[in-house]
């Protein structure tokens, strides 16, 4: 990659930050703890990037939502309540497992979309 133009900084690091930066030009993996800084800020520059896209997509959700108007259930209790009640109607139909969080999950017997 050509640059035309490099603004020289310094930048302060850990020890340990420090070790690590040298560490990957030492194994090869780069050239210089310069193109290691720059590899992790276009990294970091991505990285924000993507969160800024999730969080305009979650805006624009949440207003979609609003714009529904009111949900079918008063609280959570009874939106449990519904899930438990569709998922006693499904009889064997599939199986059931416990997810990390206590609650009942459903395993398709069959892929979504197949008859």
């Amino acid at each position: 990659m050509v640059m035309s133009a490099i603004e020289k900084v310094t930048v302060s690091l850990t020890p340990d930050l420090a070790a690590f930066v040298r560490q990957a030009v030492e194994n090869g993996d780069y050239a210089s703890m310069s193109e290691v800084v720059r590899d992790a800020l276009r990294e970091w520059k991505l990285k924000r990037s993507f969160r800024q896209q999730q969080l305009e997509e979650l805006g624009r959700l949440w207003d979609e939502g609003i714009k529904s108007g009111p949900g079918l259930f008063a609280n959570i209790d009874a939106v449990m309540q519904e899930a438990r009640r569709r998922f006693n109607a499904d009889g064997d139909e599939g199986r059931t497992r416990r997810n990390g969080g206590g609650g009942l999950c459903r395993l398709a017997s069959k892929p979504v979309g197949s008859a």
